[in-house]
């Protein structure tokens, strides 16, 4: 799973931008999102966000 803005961020990665989350397949390189264009950006998905079962995963949207 990838957390991937609509623009262009030139390498940087700031709050308050549009992000989709995504679902990358490694093996056919097919991206399927997995949410509508969200309010995010850095601290919307970072780090231990899967479940230990890996069946759920926890991500904060913002409000604007």
């Amino acid at each position: 799973m990838i957390i991937s803005y609509l623009e262009d961020q030139k390498g940087s990665h700031p709050f308050g931008k549009d992000v989709k989350l995504r679902l990358f397949d490694v093996e056919t390189k097919e991206i399927k999102d997995l949410t509508p264009v969200l309010y995010g950006g850095q601290g919307t998905i970072n780090i231990h966000s899967w479940s230990p079962d890996g069946d759920w995963i926890a991500f904060v949207r913002y409000h604007q």
